[in-house]
């Protein structure tokens, strides 16, 4: 490996000068626009959003790989769209499809120079028991981050969660069969049916597993880099809190300094049956540089330069 390759001299946390815009002739390619959607086709379920890459985004190293030249960029806070708002889901169609509008959203950070378009990213849409449907994103360097990549850095193991509701406690991969209106691509949702769905959904403090808060990796992931106030935003991820008489349908966040399946659709057996939330968060794109990068060095703020 080159000596000024940048996976040689950068540290987690550091600041380098990535631009997505920069070299992007096809400027409709740094544009997403996240429709409502329906049952059958894509979107948020709430209302038209549009997402615009600009070269104000600040861009910190998440990960290096001094092996293989690897290093991996996340933008230095959650993105808002283009009102300056954040991202909001809600109801069946927003936990149908959250993964692939994440990630819709986020690859439009992944042209610029110096990103590795040779990247293929996979997402999953729809429901676990009507059926899973693949999707990949390619030609892009970027994704939106999701809850497997923060799990990995904490340690977590999701497969050890249990919850405790009135005298049942309910464990991680247990499956449990009740009567449930469920989100659908065929319909947006289905009234209710009975049916089986397993318990995928957990949450934790980040600071149980990540002891030293002042660390940077626990700074670039959970707090804001001007005020040290806690960050907030999505993660490209769903999951099932299945309980003996409802289910929840849920989204991955972070908020708060905890990592969870935030509450994004409710089946139950009761009389109100169907229950939707439209709950929001900022987008944090992750952006894979080619392995040949290099550096000519920091500049006078201190921000690492790439050239290739």
């Amino acid at each position: 490996m080159p000596e000024n390759a940048l996976a040689k001299k950068v540290q987690v946390g550091d600041y380098v000068a990535y631009n997505p815009t920069k070299g992007v002739t096809d400027i409709s390619k740094l544009t997403y626009i996240s429709p409502v959607g329906t049952g059958p086709s894509h979107g948020n379920g709430f209302e038209e959003q549009t997402f615009t890459a600009n070269d104000t985004t600040e861009w910190r190293v998440l990960s290096k790989n001094e092996q293989t030249g690897e290093v991996v960029l996340i933008s230095a806070e959650p993105i808002n769209n283009n009102a300056g708002t954040r991202f909001t889901m809600k109801g069946a169609i927003g936990y149908l499809y959250a993964e692939q509008e994440l990630n819709e959203i986020c690859k439009i950070y992944g042209y610029g120079v110096g990103a590795d378009t040779t990247k293929m990213f996979t997402y999953e849409t729809g429901d676990v028991v009507e059926g899973l449907d693949k999707g990949t994103i390619t030609g892009s360097g970027a994704r939106s981050i999701n809850i497997e990549d923060l799990n990995k850095i904490t340690g977590y193991d999701p497969t050890t969660f249990t919850e405790q509701v009135d005298e049942i406690t309910y464990k991680y991969g247990d499956s449990y069969i009740h009567t449930i209106e469920y989100p659908s691509k065929s319909e947006g949702f289905i009234e209710a049916k009975e049916r089986s769905d397993t318990f995928t959904g957990y949450y934790y403090n980040v600071s149980e597993y990540i002891k030293d808060t002042t660390s940077n990796i626990y700074r670039v992931l959970f707090r804001n880099k001007t005020n040290n106030n806690n960050v907030n935003y999505w993660l490209a991820s769903r999951g099932v809190y299945s309980y003996s008489d409802h289910a929840v349908f849920s989204i991955g966040v972070v908020e708060e300094g905890e990592i969870r399946m935030g509450y994004q659709y409710l089946g139950d057996n009761s009389d109100n049956l169907t229950s939707y939330s439209g709950i929001d968060g900022s987008v944090r794109p992750i952006v894979y540089l080619k392995s040949n990068i290099q550096t000519s060095g920091q500049n006078e703020n201190g921000v690492w330069q790439i050239s290739e």
